[in-house]
C-alpha cells in the first residue's frame, strides 16, 4: 500500500514526513522508516511522523522515527505546517511554533514562502534551538573533543582528528569514538559525531533506538553544536557551515559568556509524493 509523503530537503538532510502519523503504530513506523530509508531514488536519510492539531490552539508535532531530536527535520516540518496553516487561513503566519520527539518544550521558527506549485513549496525556515543540557571535553586518544548534550541528541565536535579518505574507515572511526563516549557518559538517544574535512562538516549520526547510522549530507542539531563550539572557544556569533549537501546557518547570542539562544536557517524544498 503507498502512503503520501512529503519529502523535504535542508541543505542535502533528505528528510520524509509522513503526513498521517496516527495511522502507524511503533512496529509500524519502524517498519515503514527502514523501508524509506532502505536508498531508492528519494536518498532519504530520516522519517518524522506528523500529529496534526486535534483542536483550535494545540500545536503541529513530529515524531521522529526513532524518537530522537532533528533540527533540520524540525524547520522542515515547521515549513510544512506554517504552509498547512496558511491554506485553511488563507494566509500563511510568519512565525509558528511546533513540537518535536525528543524535545520537551515548544521550538518557535521563522518562515519565508518563496513558491508554491500544488505538490512543490520552495521556501526557508530558521528555528530558534533548544540549548544544550551540558558542555564538556572528552579525551579521545589525547585528543579533546568539545561535547554538546542536547535533549534528544548529544554531538561531539571532532576537528582535531583526522578524517580517513575511505568511508568504511570513517564508520569505523565512528564507532570506536562511540564506544568510548558510551563507556564512560552512557548511551543518549542519538549520538553525532562532527568531523571536519578542511572547513567541511561531515556529520555522522547514529540513533540508538531504530539501530540507524547514517553520514548525513548535513545536520541541523549539529550546525547548533557547532555554532555553539565556534562562539565560545572563538566568539563567533555567526557560523555558515558548509556540509556535503549545502550550507547551513548557525547563530548564537551569549551573555555575561553563556550561551542564551541558538539558531539554525536555511533554504528548504518539500516535494510531495506517494512511496
Amino acid at each position: 500500500m503507498a502512503h503520501r509523503i512529503i519529502v523535504a530537503n535542508p541543505a542535502g538532510n533528505i528528510t520524509a514526513l509522513v503526513p498521517e502519523g496516527l495511522s502507524f503504530n511503533r512496529e509500524e513506523r519502524a517498519a515503514f522508516s527502514a523501508r524509506l530509508l532502505s536508498g531508492g531514488r528519494f536518498k532519504i536519510e530520516q522519517a518524522g511522523f506528523i500529529i496534526k492539531p486535534d483542536s483550535e490552539g494545540s500545536l503541529w508535532k513530529l515524531e521522529m522515527s526513532g524518537g530522537e531530536f532533528c533540527g533540520n527535520a524540525a524547520r522542515c516540518f515547521a515549513l510544512y505546517a506554517a504552509c498547512e496553516e496558511g491554506r485553511k487561513k488563507n494566509v500563511m503566519p510568519e512565525e509558528i511554533s511546533v513540537m518535536i520527539s525528543g524535545c520537551k518544550q515548544p521550538l518557535k521558527a521563522f518562515v519565508k514562502l518563496k513558491e508554491e506549485t500544488g505538490v512543490f513549496v520552495e521556501g526557508s525556515a530558521s528555528i530558534l534551538m533548544p540549548l544544550p543540557k551540558r558542555c564538556f571535553n572528552m579525551n579521545f586518544e589525547g585528543a579533546s573533543l568539545p561535547v554538546f548534550e542536547f535533549e534528544g541528541i548529544t554531538h561531539i565536535i571532532a576537528k582535531a582528528l583526522e578524517l580517513p579518505e575511505n568511508k568504511e574507515e570513517r564508520r569505523a572511526l565512528f564507532f570506536y569514538i562511540a564506544k568510548k563516549f558510551e563507556a564512560e557518559y552512557g548511551s543518549p538517544n542519538a549520538l553525532g559525531v562532527m568531523f571536519f574535512l578542511k572547513e567541511m562538516m561531515i556529520p555522522a549520526v547514529y540513533v540508538y533506538d531504530g539501530k540507524s547510522f547514517v553520514f548525513e549530507s548535513s545536520c541541523g542539531s549539529g550546525t547548533a553544536a557547532y555554532a555553539a563550539y565556534c562562539a565560545l572557544e572563538q566568539g563567533i556569533g555567526k557560523v555558515y557551515v558548509e556540509q556535503p549537501g549545502g550550507a547551513i546557518e548557525g547563530s548564537v547570542s551569549k551573555q555575561n559568556g553563556r550561551i542564551k539562544k541558538i539558531s539554525i536557517g536555511g533554504k528548504i524544498t518539500l516535494e510531495q509524493t506517494q512511496f
